[in-house]
C-alpha cells in the first residue's frame, strides 16, 4: 500500500509539473483503496510519503474503499483536481 501510494503520488507531482503546476495547486483528491483498514494501518508511513511529495498542503480529500481497481494488482489510485495558475 505504501509503495503504491508513493508511486501514485510521484505520478501526480510529475503530471502537475508537466502542466505548470505544483502540489500546492491541488484543490481536491480522491483516494481509492481496495483495503481501507490496511490504509489506516499504514497511515504513519503514508503520512511520510505525503509530506515528501505534497509538503504540508492538504487539499479537500476523500478516501473510498472499492472492491477492485482496473489493474488487479493495484491497491491504491489517486484522482486529483488542480487549479493551474495562468
Amino acid at each position: 500500500m505504501v509503495e503504491q501510494f508513493d508511486s501514485a503520488s510521484l505520478n501526480v507531482v510529475t503530471a502537475l509539473a508537466a502542466a505548470g503546476a505544483r502540489p500546492g495547486d491541488l484543490v481536491s483528491m480522491q483516494i481509492l483503496v481496495t483495503d481501507a483498514a490496511g490504509y489506516r494501518e499504514a497511515l504513519a508511513d503514508i503520512g511520510e510519503v505525503w509530506r515528501r511529495h505534497f509538503g504540508t498542503h492538504y487539499p479537500a480529500a476523500a478516501l473510498f474503499e472499492v472492491s477492485e481497481l482496473f489493474d488487479p494488482a493495484a491497491l491504491v489510485e489517486l484522482i486529483c483536481v488542480a487549479v493551474v495558475p495562468s
